[in-house]
């Protein structure tokens, strides 16, 4: 193996690393005057391209209020540049570093799904096969033929599974559950899904699914695992260890950055819970992604010159499965990969990239296996959330030009042929959240109104010429097409070219291609479903320390006979099949498949993506003086009103015998985000209005308690 040579500033911390044992012991300690954490692992660097690529991160970062981020540049199986910019924590002014940690979210799928393909190799999981094979747990409400045959392990890595995408219920926690039983979160999501619809069938379409991705680890987990290991031990021995990615975890890590939202701090009391963390729970830094990165383009041999993938079995990230209705010309998901040809560096070949968010870290890799160049950038503001592509391919494009003198070009559009008649085109059409109309002019040309649902919708005017339709003021084009697949039509409504927004222009690179939405009849709306619209239902099954708790509530909102769910962000079209089971519409939902309604003694419960809501007009009213004793359960939430009458009153909620296990959240009658917070005890000066009262346990806290109000 090559002698290495570990260059840094005199700014990093030496006690963080341990020199690998094949390293001759000789180490060039380069200097600079300045203190950016630069540290070089190679004396062969690219010059220009770290020249460029940092005048482009100070302009990008000094343009979106960036805070911190850490960059690194792989070339084969060497880390030729790693630097830090700006702060891992800006209050204490600790400076970005190539050894800060921060949580890389989703690009830990394809950290995981490394650690199944080494299970593959060693015969113990194919691809092919059911995942319901391997986790006979897992199950789901019959809705399509032959459903859960055709959900394999492989759909699960590559977002065709059709699985309901975003259940994040328990998923992002203050602390993960390893003290009382990873069992308990698991247990948890597979009994919710065996009441729950696939969203579509399976094979049908690209639709992202995090939820597909944590059982792709519980299955690696229960292959690969060893004794009662917690995914992190596993993905520690597994892949971590072998492949020297010491300071990489699925665990907080003490020292590591801090997120910023809007330039803010964020606690730093967040984690991924157990398995979740193969979804979006690792937490790293740029120098242990180096090696990972190094490992993808040396075809599977690790920085000590072993091997933990076959050059065959790497290849397979690369297969993507795409249908007639995978319109969107940068995903192509691979196994663990977003895409397996990025549109903007696929003029250097093969083009493979990941990206990752939690909100306040955002991250991106990209492979060009066909060139051996990666790069890895990490970043710890929810400003930098589209940066990150820019700024990686902007590495990649002249550290591409550097090495082999290639420079950037876009591939050609696809041919499309839009249907022209108006009468045929015009419209309702369902989106991701929401929906637009197109309507006919009746003089040749339409009218797009964006976000009809909304109360400031955009009108656009749309014109007809060469097989496309222009939009008003507007660079980028629409095709209206029918696609036929799996023996349903679609009408649907397709972006080509970007419209100048950050989101196109970094993501897509500005070459857009995107299916934006389906033209669908609005559906008859029952009484049933009408009398439970325009009030919250607030959720009764978040776990205690969840960090969902912003908005605890669903809604269904009528539009003009076209019936939503909204939860949290997310407003999405349903159908009624029944009273007691709505579907959600159209073919961009990674969020629920269906609204459900289920009874029990105390009345109806709405069901949606996770979450079990009841109406705010069964929670129960106390007042002072009360003594309410209750039996809960773990993953229950118990509501109750409280009506304050006088202003500056102090109000005062108590469960004796709680043992510091009963979590206690007020919410004023706006309930976007608690008022106050206690364990055991809330004590809170309340000004006149309504509270509600949010009851929550501890596993191990008693199973019955006793409620008092201001006693």
């Amino acid at each position: 193996m090559k002698t290495h040579f570990l260059n840094a500033l005199s700014c990093v911390s030496w006690s963080r690393w341990t020199i690998l044992k094949f390293l001759v012991p000789t180490l060039l300690l380069v200097l600079s005057a300045s203190c950016e954490s630069r540290m070089y692992l190679e004396t062969r660097t690219f010059p220009e391209t770290i020249r460029k690529t940092s005048s482009f991160i100070n302009t990008t970062m000094a343009e979106k209020n960036g805070v911190g981020l850490s960059i690194a540049l792989v070339d084969g199986e060497k880390i030729v540049w790693a630097q830090g910019f700006g702060w891992a924590d800006k209050e204490n002014s600790i400076p970005a570093g190539a050894d800060t940690a921060y949580m890389l979210g989703s690009g830990s799928k394809t950290l995981s799904t490394v650690a199944l393909l080494q299970l593959l190799e060693q015969g113990l999981v194919r691809l092919e096969s059911p995942a319901s094979d391997y986790l006979p747990e897992f199950q789901l409400a019959a809705r399509f033929p032959n459903q859960m045959q055709e959900i394999t392990v492989e759909r699960l890595l590559n977002h065709h599974s059709g699985i309901p995408g975003d259940i994040y219920n328990s998923g992002f926690v203050e602390e993960a559950w390893n003290y009382w039983g990873c069992n308990l979160y698991i247990d948890w999501l597979l009994g919710y899904l065996s009441d729950e619809y696939p969203s579509y069938p399976p094979g049908k379409i690209s639709v992202y699914s995090n939820t597909g991705f944590v059982l792709a680890g519980e299955i690696a987990l229960r292959l690969g695992g060893q004794g009662n290991e917690s995914f992190n031990e596993f993905m520690t021995r597994q892949l971590f260890l072998p492949l020297g990615m010491e300071s990489t975890t699925f665990r907080a890590l003490p020292g590591m950055a801090v997120g910023y939202i809007g330039g803010e701090p964020l606690p730093a009391d967040m984690e991924t819970n157990c398995v979740f963390g193969a979804t979006g729970g690792a937490v790293t830094n740029v120098l242990d992604m180096g090696r990972f990165l190094s490992m993808l383009l040396t075809q599977g041999k690790t920085v000590f010159g072993d091997r933990i993938l076959s050059p065959q079995t790497l290849a397979l990230m690369g297969r993507g499965e795409r249908t007639p209705l995978d319109l969107n010309s940068y995903s192509t998901p691979g196994l663990g990969l977003d895409t397996i040809n990025d549109p903007v560096m696929s003029y250097a070949g093969r083009a493979w990239a990941k990206n990752g968010s939690t909100g306040h870290f955002n991250s991106f890799m990209e492979i060009l296996p066909d060139k051996g160049l990666a790069v890895i950038v990490l970043t710890n503001s929810d400003t930098a959330q589209f940066a990150v592509y820019s700024i990686a391919r902007e590495c990649l494009k002249n550290a591409v030009e550097e090495k082999t003198g290639l420079t950037p070009s876009l591939p050609d559009y696809p041919d499309f042929f839009s249907v022209s008649n108006p009468a045929l085109i015009a419209g309702t059409y369902v989106k991701k959240n929401g929906f637009d109309i197109v309507q006919d002019n009746l003089d040749g040309t339409l009218l797009w109104i964006q976000n009809a649902h909304t109360q400031n919708p955009v009108a656009k005017k749309l014109e007809y010429g060469q097989d496309f339709w222009s939009v008003e003021d507007a660079a980028h084009r629409i095709v209206f097409k029918l696609l036929s697949y799996m023996g349903e039509d679609h009408f649907v409504m397709i972006q080509v070219g970007s419209d100048g927004s950050e989101l196109f222009e970094s993501i897509f690179g500005g070459h857009v291609v995107l299916l934006l939405a389906e033209k669908l009849a609005p559906q008859p709306v029952g009484a049933a479903w009408l009398a439970r619209a325009g009030r919250p239902w607030l959720i009764e099954n978040y776990s205690f320390n969840d960090l969902g708790w912003d908005r605890p509530f669903l809604e269904l909102v009528d539009n003009g006979g076209m019936l939503m769910v909204a939860q949290s962000e997310n407003l999405q079209v349903i159908f009624p099949q029944n009273d007691q089971l709505a579907f959600v519409a159209g073919l961009a939902n990674r969020n629920g498949s269906a609204v459900r309604v289920e009874n029990d003694a105390a009345g109806e419960k709405m069901v949606f993506v996770g979450c079990k809501a009841r109406s705010i007009d069964q929670v129960p009213i106390v007042t002072g003086g009360d003594m309410i004793a209750k039996d809960l359960d773990f993953h229950q939430v118990h509501w109750f009103g409280y009506n304050c009458l006088a202003p500056g009153g102090q109000v005062v909620f108590d469960v004796p015998g709680g043992q510091g296990g009963y979590i206690l959240r007020l919410f004023d009658q706006d309930l976007d985000s608690p008022v106050a917070r206690g364990v055991d005890r809330l004590t809170f000066n309340a000004a006149p209005g309504t509270y509600y009262l949010a009851v929550s346990r501890t596993p191990d806290a008693p199973g019955n308690y006793m409620l008092t109000v201001n006693p």
